[in-house]
């Protein structure tokens, strides 16, 4: 009987922390989605202010997003979030509006696993 209650506490226990994981992964996708689609290359000081709060969203993030998504995906995203940083000093708006979508596609690409449906459940 004990070894049944201890397997149900641990299953409840993790089924917990997979909400919440999920929880806190899709809140901080959404939070960085909406600031990406903010940035506006005319506005260099709010951009580059936007910028960095979205470097420091996802540096303080990614440590919870590298237990369940994949190293690859982290890393993918991390050098996206610099080039778009280092294209707003450019001359070239459409290298910078390049990579915003690209930083949204990472954004979503880590995100992507982290949906609960019927089709991933089963």
């Amino acid at each position: 009987m004990r070894t049944i209650i201890i397997t149900v506490a641990a299953f409840l226990l993790l089924s917990i922390l997979m909400v919440l994981n999920h929880g806190y992964i899709r809140s901080t996708a959404n939070e960085l989605v909406r600031l990406s689609e903010s940035l506006d290359f005319d506005d260099k000081e709010a951009s580059r202010a936007t910028l960095n709060e979205i470097d420091r969203l996802w540096k303080k993030s990614s440590v919870v997003f590298s237990l369940t998504v994949s190293f690859r995906e982290i890393d993918h995203l991390g050098e996206v979030l610099l080039s778009l940083i280092y294209s707003l000093e450019s001359p070239n708006e459409t290298e910078f509006e390049l990579y915003r979508a690209l930083l949204l596609d990472a954004i979503d690409g880590v995100a992507r696993l982290e949906n609960f449906s019927v089709v991933n459940i089963l």
